[in-house]
Protein backbone atom coordinates (compact mmCIF):
# COMPACT_ATOMS: atom_id res chain seq x y z
CA UNK A 1 0.00 0.00 0.00
CA UNK A 2 1.43 3.54 -0.92
CA UNK A 3 1.91 5.05 2.52
CA UNK A 4 3.80 8.94 2.94
CA UNK A 5 5.65 9.34 6.49
CA UNK A 6 6.27 12.20 8.63
CA UNK A 7 7.15 11.81 12.41
CA UNK A 8 3.79 12.16 14.11
CA UNK A 9 1.52 11.04 10.61
CA UNK A 10 1.14 8.98 7.60
CA UNK A 11 -1.17 9.11 4.61
CA UNK A 12 -2.66 6.98 2.44
CA UNK A 13 -4.04 7.58 -1.06
CA UNK A 14 -7.54 5.20 -1.06
CA UNK A 15 -8.00 2.85 -3.79
CA UNK A 16 -11.72 2.08 -5.66
CA UNK A 17 -12.46 -0.67 -3.74
CA UNK A 18 -11.19 1.03 -0.45
CA UNK A 19 -13.64 4.61 -1.60
CA UNK A 20 -16.56 1.79 -1.85
CA UNK A 21 -16.24 0.67 1.73
CA UNK A 22 -15.99 3.96 2.83
CA UNK A 23 -19.59 4.91 0.93
CA UNK A 24 -20.75 1.92 2.97
CA UNK A 25 -19.43 2.47 6.10
CA UNK A 26 -16.87 4.31 7.88
CA UNK A 27 -16.03 1.38 10.37
CA UNK A 28 -15.37 -1.13 6.79
CA UNK A 29 -12.79 1.44 5.44
CA UNK A 30 -10.89 1.95 9.21
CA UNK A 31 -10.86 -2.17 8.89
CA UNK A 32 -9.22 -2.23 5.58
CA UNK A 33 -6.80 0.01 6.68
CA UNK A 34 -6.00 -1.88 10.03
CA UNK A 35 -7.01 1.54 12.17
CA UNK A 36 -8.79 1.41 15.17
CA UNK A 37 -12.38 2.48 15.27
CA UNK A 38 -13.02 6.33 16.05
CA UNK A 39 -16.18 7.90 14.55
CA UNK A 40 -15.00 11.22 12.75
CA UNK A 41 -16.23 14.56 14.58
CA UNK A 42 -16.01 16.91 11.39
CA UNK A 43 -17.96 20.03 11.43
CA UNK A 44 -21.28 19.18 9.51
CA UNK A 45 -20.57 21.61 6.62
CA UNK A 46 -17.67 19.95 5.76
CA UNK A 47 -18.99 16.73 6.24
CA UNK A 48 -21.21 17.66 3.61
CA UNK A 49 -18.52 18.45 1.15
CA UNK A 50 -16.63 15.18 1.87
CA UNK A 51 -19.77 13.32 1.29
CA UNK A 52 -20.22 14.83 -2.06
CA UNK A 53 -16.89 14.88 -3.08
CA UNK A 54 -16.62 10.71 -1.86
CA UNK A 55 -20.23 10.04 -4.03
CA UNK A 56 -19.32 12.80 -7.29
CA UNK A 57 -15.61 12.95 -7.66
CA UNK A 58 -13.43 10.54 -6.21
CA UNK A 59 -15.67 7.34 -6.76
CA UNK A 60 -16.21 8.02 -9.91
CA UNK A 61 -12.77 9.20 -10.72
CA UNK A 62 -10.71 6.78 -9.50
CA UNK A 63 -13.29 4.28 -11.47
CA UNK A 64 -12.79 6.20 -14.65
CA UNK A 65 -8.56 6.19 -14.10
CA UNK A 66 -7.34 3.82 -11.85
CA UNK A 67 -4.05 3.82 -12.78
CA UNK A 68 -4.15 7.20 -11.76
CA UNK A 69 -5.73 7.08 -8.74
CA UNK A 70 -3.22 8.81 -6.22
CA UNK A 71 -4.11 12.52 -7.69
CA UNK A 72 -8.02 11.52 -8.14
CA UNK A 73 -8.69 10.47 -4.81
CA UNK A 74 -8.91 10.95 -0.84
CA UNK A 75 -5.61 10.11 1.17
CA UNK A 76 -6.77 9.63 4.68
CA UNK A 77 -4.24 11.21 7.50
CA UNK A 78 -3.39 8.72 10.42
CA UNK A 79 -2.12 9.23 13.77
CA UNK A 80 1.25 7.02 13.97
CA UNK A 81 1.24 6.62 17.83
CA UNK A 82 -3.07 6.48 18.32
CA UNK A 83 -3.34 4.30 14.94
CA UNK A 84 -6.46 6.29 13.91
CA UNK A 85 -7.94 8.06 10.90
CA UNK A 86 -7.69 11.91 11.76
CA UNK A 87 -8.48 13.75 8.76
CA UNK A 88 -8.38 13.86 4.88
CA UNK A 89 -5.92 15.84 2.28
CA UNK A 90 -6.04 15.61 -1.22
CA UNK A 91 -4.68 17.17 -4.59
CA UNK A 92 -5.79 17.38 -8.45
CA UNK A 93 -3.96 16.74 -10.75
CA UNK A 94 -2.31 19.23 -12.82
CA UNK A 95 -4.50 20.89 -15.25
CA UNK A 96 -3.34 22.30 -18.91
CA UNK A 97 -1.70 25.29 -17.11
CA UNK A 98 0.05 23.06 -14.74
CA UNK A 99 -2.37 24.06 -11.23
CA UNK A 100 -3.79 21.25 -9.42
CA UNK A 101 -6.07 22.10 -6.26
CA UNK A 102 -5.56 20.55 -2.94
CA UNK A 103 -7.78 20.39 0.01
CA UNK A 104 -7.52 18.79 3.47
CA UNK A 105 -9.55 18.40 6.83
CA UNK A 106 -8.95 17.57 10.53
CA UNK A 107 -10.98 15.88 13.05
CA UNK A 108 -12.31 18.58 15.80
CA UNK A 109 -10.03 16.49 18.43
CA UNK A 110 -7.21 16.62 16.51
CA UNK A 111 -7.04 20.39 15.46
CA UNK A 112 -4.38 23.06 15.89
CA UNK A 113 -1.97 20.63 16.86
CA UNK A 114 -0.13 21.37 13.15
CA UNK A 115 -1.42 17.91 11.99
CA UNK A 116 -3.03 19.58 8.54
CA UNK A 117 0.16 21.28 7.93
CA UNK A 118 2.45 18.08 8.19
CA UNK A 119 -0.47 16.17 5.87
CA UNK A 120 -0.15 18.82 3.43
CA UNK A 121 3.63 19.19 3.26
CA UNK A 122 3.91 15.48 2.57
CA UNK A 123 0.80 15.91 -0.34
CA UNK A 124 2.90 18.78 -1.32
CA UNK A 125 6.49 17.02 -1.53
CA UNK A 126 5.05 14.55 -3.12
CA UNK A 127 3.38 16.57 -6.05
CA UNK A 128 6.29 18.17 -6.70
CA UNK A 129 9.03 15.84 -6.81
CA UNK A 130 6.70 13.20 -9.19
CA UNK A 131 5.13 15.55 -11.60
CA UNK A 132 7.63 17.80 -13.54
CA UNK A 133 4.67 19.52 -14.73
CA UNK A 134 3.05 20.65 -11.75
CA UNK A 135 3.80 24.33 -11.59
CA UNK A 136 1.54 25.55 -9.33
CA UNK A 137 -0.90 24.38 -6.18
CA UNK A 138 -3.78 26.30 -5.61
CA UNK A 139 -6.06 26.31 -2.34
CA UNK A 140 -9.32 28.53 -1.54
CA UNK A 141 -10.73 28.47 2.81
CA UNK A 142 -13.35 30.30 3.72
CA UNK A 143 -12.92 34.00 5.11
CA UNK A 144 -13.28 33.20 8.77
CA UNK A 145 -10.95 29.60 8.80
CA UNK A 146 -8.52 31.31 10.26
CA UNK A 147 -6.57 27.85 10.92
CA UNK A 148 -6.76 26.85 7.54
CA UNK A 149 -5.37 29.84 6.35
CA UNK A 150 -2.52 29.51 8.88
CA UNK A 151 -1.84 25.80 7.65
CA UNK A 152 -1.41 27.39 4.34
CA UNK A 153 0.84 30.40 5.30
CA UNK A 154 2.88 27.68 7.17
CA UNK A 155 3.51 25.55 3.54
CA UNK A 156 4.36 29.13 2.05
CA UNK A 157 1.57 29.61 0.53
CA UNK A 158 1.07 33.39 -1.03
CA UNK A 159 -2.73 34.95 -0.48
CA UNK A 160 -3.70 35.48 -4.65
CA UNK A 161 -7.67 37.82 -3.97
CA UNK A 162 -10.26 37.23 -1.44
CA UNK A 163 -13.84 38.09 -2.38
CA UNK A 164 -16.88 38.31 0.44
CA UNK A 165 -16.51 34.46 1.23
CA UNK A 166 -13.69 32.64 0.20
CA UNK A 167 -9.61 33.82 0.18
CA UNK A 168 -7.73 32.12 -3.24
CA UNK A 169 -4.52 31.22 -2.21
CA UNK A 170 -1.31 29.45 -4.30
CA UNK A 171 2.03 27.69 -3.83
CA UNK A 172 4.17 27.83 -7.06
CA UNK A 173 6.97 25.60 -7.47
CA UNK A 174 9.83 28.01 -7.37
CA UNK A 175 8.47 29.34 -3.86
CA UNK A 176 8.07 25.42 -2.61
CA UNK A 177 11.47 24.72 -3.43
CA UNK A 178 13.21 28.23 -1.89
Amino acid sequence: MFTLFSERIKIIPLTYKQLLLWAEDWLLLEQSLEVAHLAPEIDADYQGEIDDALKNYWLPKVKEAPENYLWLTAWQIIHLEKNVIIGGVGISPPDENGQAITGYHIDKRFQRQGFASEALRLILDWAFACNLDLKSVLATVHLGNHASHGVLLKNNFKEMKRDNELVYWQLTREIFYQ
